[in-house]
């Protein structure tokens, strides 16, 4: 393909107008890991939220540092995504994390309000990926913020 480019290029001296799934010196955008962070679910236990902020986003090169800062958190929410004391299940309110076994759909969402401090030469379209622990094939993603 690049041989018959690079042709026709030299028949008409005009450069080929390709769209980018026909060009073969392109390649798209690949994302670049800056970090990770965890967060601890423990209080989920007993439904209690978490609003961490400032969780570091640590950097995954070796060094040790900290490639930025996350303001994540959670709540306990019903199965309508309703974070309101009153409106989630009795059941779930326990004493005893313990108490918790045997029942099933606790759900919870799941907030990233904002990231800072990321390092300029790798900040272009970020986003988030998170998942669990125990739930390895599961990945969720936040949407690309543009324009930074």
């Amino acid at each position: 393909m690049i041989r018959e480019l690079l042709e026709e290029f030299f028949d008409s001296g005009n450069l080929p107008k390709l769209d980018k799934a026909e060009d073969p010196f392109w390649d798209p955008p690949n994302p670049i890991l800056i970090g990770q962070s965890f967060l601890q679910l423990e209080p989920l236990g007993i439904q209690f939220e978490n609003n961490l902020e400032k969780a570091g986003i640590l950097s995954i090169d070796g060094q040790g540092g900290k490639n930025g800062i996350l303001n994540i958190g959670y709540a306990p929410c019903t199965v309508n995504g309703d974070t309101s004391e009153d409106m989630l299940p009795e059941e779930f309110m326990v004493e005893d994390p313990n108490e918790l076994i045997g029942l099933k759909n606790l759900y919870f969402k799941v907030f990233i309000r904002n990231a800072a401090s990321l390092p300029k030469h790798l900040n272009c379209n970020p986003f988030v990926t998170y998942q669990f622990k125990f739930e390895k094939e599961a990945i969720y993603t936040t949407p690309e913020v543009s324009g930074i």
